[in-house]
């Protein structure tokens, strides 16, 4: 047996692909270490929004960079270890640069092969769960998911036609259509109370056009444009329910005006009764948010100063909606967006 097992460790193709296995780890905790130090280092930023803060110092960015380096180095280290100690020691020089360039480019290709396990992972999640529930193969099926009820069409077992989702009060929370198994077309979300929350555009499963978010008083948070795999955000809140820090929530006034102290570096505002009004001025991650209330709803100038005293945003509010032209400015003080509005819902764009 230990003659056997001797035999197997000395062959050259098992020496090699146990080589590949160990490079490939190394390579993958030293990314994961690397991504780690990296974060500590800068922080963490998305969308944004401030995660953390990072620590900024020199200890860290060493770290980062050293781990970064072994990412590239370790595969190679290991290739020179069997090199020197084993099989491919006696190996012809064109198996030699042959090999050399697989451990070379491991983190390449093993960063490449793992985009595509996971897509396929997806990709065979979405075929599974449009055929799976799809118990009556042709005609409309039932199901319950968790308070809610998902009422759905399929056609030879798979999804074919409109899709609808109740909540616990029959009210409709979702609408969409789904052709051969793929959405297509505008897909409606609703709150529980039945206002529209988002209606997106799909087109053989992708989102592709025209998608607004709503905010349930009825005004736009978000209006986004897809369009050949890229995501254009004509317009979306920046200061009035977004950035805010410590989270402070606009939505629950009452509680925000339970606090007693309401004058600090990071916010400032009054109340009448539980809910804010007047001046809103607040602390954002991008710099200083000024907002207007009148009794709980948002109504006259919201603006934001950016960390480099330059104007980032404006826009107008009229009892809780918006209402004319909101602009949106780079740091350097550059016009990037400018939508004009109607009682909440965007009439016109005038972006440049």
């Amino acid at each position: 047996m230990k003659n056997l097992m001797k035999k197997i460790i000395n062959n050259f193709w098992v020496q090699l692909f146990l080589g590949l296995i160990i490079g490939i780890l190394g390579a993958g905790v030293s990314a994961v270490l690397a991504f780690i130090s990296s974060i500590k280092y800068a922080g963490f930023t998305f969308f944004g929004f401030v995660g953390s803060s990072g620590d900024e110092s020199l200890g860290t960015l060493v770290i980062s960079i050293v781990f970064t380096i072994l990412i590239f180095v370790f595969p190679i280290f290991v290739w020179r270890t069997l090199n020197k100690v084993g099989k491919l020691k006696t190996a012809s020089k064109m198996v030699k640069i042959f090999t050399f360039v697989i451990f070379a480019t491991v983190p390449i290709w093993a960063y490449f092969g793992g985009l595509a396990f996971i897509k396929f992972q997806i990709a065979y999640k979405d075929y599974r769960s449009v055929r799976d529930l799809c118990v009556i193969k042709n005609g409309v099926n039932r199901v319950t998911i968790g308070e809610n009820i998902k009422e759905f069409e399929c056609k030879n077992g798979v999804f074919n036609g409109i899709i609808k989702i109740y909540n616990v009060d029959g009210i409709s929370v979702y609408e969409g259509f789904y052709l051969n198994g793929k959405l297509d077309g505008i897909v409606k979300d609703y709150y529980d109370s039945g206002k529209i929350k988002s209606e997106v555009n799909y087109k053989n499963g992708g989102k592709e056009g025209l998608a607004v978010y709503y905010n349930e008083n009825g005004s736009t948070s978000a209006y986004i444009v897809n369009e050949k795999g890229e995501t254009n955000r004509i317009y979306y809140q920046l200061p009035e329910t977004r950035d805010l820090l410590y989270n402070i929530d606009l939505n629950r006034q009452d509680l925000l005006c339970q606090n007693i102290e309401r004058n600090s570096y990071y916010f400032s505002y009054s109340c009448s009764g539980d809910v804010v009004n007047g001046e809103f001025t607040g602390h954002s991650t991008l710099g200083e948010i000024y907002l207007e209330f009148n009794n709980g709803k948002l109504d006259g100038r919201v603006y934001m100063i950016n960390l480099d005293n330059k104007l980032g945003y404006e826009g107008q509010y009229t009892d809780g909606l918006q209402e004319g032209i909101f602009r949106r400015y780079s740091f350097v003080g550059h016009l990037e967006s400018e939508v004009v509005f109607e009682k909440g819902r965007i009439v016109q764009i005038n972006t440049p």
